[in-house]
């Protein structure tokens, strides 16, 4: 016990918590001993290694990781097989496998070889109204690469899967939390609670629920999910392309508060979440680990939005608006009017409406904001005066109005008001321009050029003499 002791002492290790009771357990994790156990000698080393990593466990509480304990929980399933090989790429603390068999009993123990090695798998109670229904299940620290039903005592057709539950080091910065189950159903409404750590920002929460028993048959189930005030509820139909007879069900709540401390689950299979509500809805086995996994967001990144330009005018047809942070390690997604999404830092739009960017780290944490991009593209009235008439050789005012530019056609150039002296009637448009926005109109004057008349003279009289007093002058024409 003493040589014990020193060996203990001598390991610098970190222990990873598991929470909530009769679960509480110091799980070693080599890859963070810094500890040479070749300074133990064989003997010892062989010993140590052997009582940390083949035990079989018989923990069965609910639990809760954080995000410092770095585990999550992964669920592998098979059905219509003796065999569940599961593969996993980061160090595993515990692996629980759960056999479910309906419309046979194996009788209170069956064997299961795992990693090579016999273990007998002990019978659970299975509560609720599926009848002929039998589950054992199996718990061990250490990782499992392969389980092989050897012994179904007479019941192997009616073996329905085999599901493992691995927890393991996150891959990302994420954690779980769960509740053993061991369930059977039919025509019914089940309600669940499963234990959530909290986090210090808004983080996306996923539900892994494996269902065995399940059925091809178009019967329904409901699911309805809700965390911190975060709902989702799905209706899964048993239909042909699903087979029987294990079904693994993900559902994610978006945005579940930081303090949220639990989900709860509320599973329904009677006859009113039916299409038709006529009949009832899928029987079920639920065994083993009822999980989620919810990503560790201590710190959310604060999304912004530089909009530098976010008026659309005729001379500014695309805005500008850019998130932030502008820091390598951020994704974008951004949505908008039309359906208009981008997954860029800087977009140009060039439409106006609410512009909503979703800021996200390398935790998958996030936040949203937006900015608002307007649209000013009012023509001016533009005005180019009452149309007017001249004799030839006269001239005539022009002036424009409306605006804050004019430019005349016909080379007159630019100003409001110009004086012109056509020679055949002409019409002269002016371009308006608002200087605020770049918008431009026309209009038109029409400039009327009367022609000189011919004058002549009929001279029918033109000697004045004693006997005529008076001459005789007709203009013409007459």
């Amino acid at each position: 016990m003493l040589e014990y002791t020193n060996i203990m002492s001598k390991l610098n290790y970190k222990l990873m918590r598991i929470h909530y009771s009769s679960r509480l357990l110091n799980i070693f994790t080599f890859r963070k001993l810094n500890f040479d156990f070749r300074s133990l000698g064989t003997h010892l080393a062989t010993i140590l290694f052997v009582a940390l990593c083949s035990i079989q466990l018989n923990s069965q509480s609910d639990f809760a990781y954080e995000c410092e304990d770095g585990l999550e929980v992964i669920t592998h399933g098979v059905s219509d097989t003796n065999i569940l090989n599961i593969t996993n790429t980061t160090p595993v603390v515990e692996t629980a496998i759960d056999v479910v068999y309906k419309g046979c009993d194996p009788g209170t123990s069956i064997v299961v070889q795992v990693n090579g090695v016999n273990q007998t798998f002990n019978e659970i109670v299975v509560t609720g109204g599926s009848p002929s229904v039998n589950v054992y299940r199996g718990i061990f620290n250490y990782q499992v690469n392969t389980a092989t039903v050897l012994t179904s005592n007479g019941c192997t057709d009616q073996l329905q899967s085999i599901v493992g539950f691995v927890t393991q080091e996150a891959v990302d910065q994420i954690t779980s939390s769960g509740i053993y189950i061991a369930l059977s159903g039919y025509c019914d409404i089940q309600n669940f609670t499963i234990p959530l750590a909290t986090d210090g920002a808004p983080r996306d929460v996923t539900l892994t629920f494996p269902v065995s028993e399940w059925t091809n048959d178009g019967r329904h189930m409901q699911l309805s999910v809700t965390a911190g005030g975060v709902n989702v509820t799905q209706t899964y139909s048993g239909n042909s392309n699903v087979g029987c007879c294990l079904q693994i069900f993900e559902i994610t709540l978006p945005n579940v508060p930081g303090n949220a401390t639990q989900v709860d689950v509320v599973m329904d299979t009677t006859p009113a979440t039916d299409d038709n509500g006529s009949s009832c809805g899928q029987s079920y086995v639920i065994a083993g680990i009822l999980s989620t996994t919810a990503e560790c967001c201590t710190a959310a990144p604060v999304a912004g939005i530089n909009a530098s330009e976010t008026l659309l005018t005729c001379d500014n047809l695309d805005a500008r608006l850019a998130a932030i942070p502008a820091t390598p390690g951020f994704t974008y997604a951004w949505s908008g009017p039309n359906g208009y999404s981008s997954d860029q830092r800087v977009i140009l739009p060039t439409e106006p409406g609410t512009y909503t960017v979703t800021v996200a780290d390398n935790n998958g944490c996030e936040d949203t904001t937006s900015a608002i991009v307007t649209q000013d593209i009012t023509q001016p009235a533009a005005n180019a005066g009452s149309d007017d008439e001249i004799c030839l050789g006269d001239s005539a005012t022009i002036s424009a109005s409306g605006g804050n530019s004019y430019v005349w056609n016909n080379g007159l150039g630019s100003g409001a008001t110009k004086t012109v002296s056509p020679t055949v009637t002409t019409t002269y448009t002016v371009t308006v321009t608002d200087a605020s926005n770049g918008c431009t109109a026309t209009d038109a004057v029409i400039i009327t050029v009367n022609p000189l008349p011919v004058a002549g003279i009929n001279a029918s009289q033109t000697l004045l003499t004693c006997a005529n007093l008076d001459a005789r002058l007709a203009a013409i024409p007459a």
